[in-house]
């Protein structure tokens, strides 16, 4: 099975951008969710502090070369 996605680059940056980096965002996602797995199961940790996590979001999309808005 094949499959073929078009864009038209000039009108359709983004978008191109995001099907690019698919993998690249879901990696970042499983990064974070393993940090918060092992905050939990080996630091105890019940209640996370929400300006650490969206620190902890930037810097992995900064490990990736991604930016969260375009």
């Amino acid at each position: 099975m094949k499959g073929t996605l078009e864009f038209d680059l000039l009108e359709e940056d983004a978008e191109f951008r995001m099907a690019l980096d698919g993998g690249k965002y879901l990696a970042v996602l499983q990064d974070l969710d393993n940090v918060l797995r092992n905050m939990s199961k080996y630091e105890s940790i019940e209640t996370v502090d929400v300006m650490k996590v969206r620190g902890m979001i930037q810097e992995f999309l900064e490990e990736y070369g991604l930016t969260l808005w375009t």
